[in-house]
């Protein structure tokens, strides 16, 4: 997997402002894994191996340049900036698949970016069930998005590439009429 170049970026670093609010996003340029696991006790152990730590399901966690999302007892994404990814995959090739090709990583930041999001998701991101460093996959209209927030002026989330400019562009006009 020496080869392996990660894809040009889909979309173009933005910021809007209207009404003296701002919202920025940007594309991470990210290798994405996906893992597998017949039993979350497995997970478990790979996570507490690899990591030193054990990630519950339905959060995140960050370990050694990696975010770790783990989105149901038995699943898991590794996304990395800095690190590439092949150890993972090769170590362990019948639990995970490089997705990177397939996932665009968007970060978004500003003013209450949280509560804007939350307008427009299909599961209401700051009522009590959902937790601290929770991952909530759900829509934002018609778009299915992987997201997880580290407060409420900073979001990440995971979209399939090919949907990442619409995405961005219906980000943009919401923002826009909303402000």
């Amino acid at each position: 997997m020496a080869d392996f170049m990660l894809p040009d970026k889909v979309i173009n670093d933005s910021q809007w402002e209207t009404n003296g609010r701002v919202l920025s996003v940007f594309e991470q340029h990210a290798s994405t894994i996906e893992g597998h696991f017949r039993t979350s006790q497995a997970l478990d152990e790979f996570c507490q191996s690899s990591f030193d730590q054990i990630v519950q399901s339905g959060t995140f966690a960050i370990s050694k340049d990696c975010q770790l999302i783990r989105f149901s007892p038995f699943s898991i994404y590794i996304v990395s900036e800095m690190s590439e990814l092949d150890h993972f995959w090769l170590e362990f090739p019948e639990n995970f698949t490089e997705i990177t090709h397939g996932k665009c990583l968007l970060s978004f930041q500003g003013d209450r970016v949280l509560a804007f999001f939350r307008s427009y998701c299909s599961i209401d991101l700051m009522g009590d069930s959902v937790p601290k460093q929770a991952i909530v996959k759900t829509l934002f209209v018609d778009y299915e998005i992987l997201l997880w927030w580290f407060c409420d002026n900073h979001l990440e989330l995971l979209i399939d590439r090919s949907f990442a400019q619409s995405f961005v562009d219906f980000v943009q006009t919401a923002f826009m009429r909303r402000s």
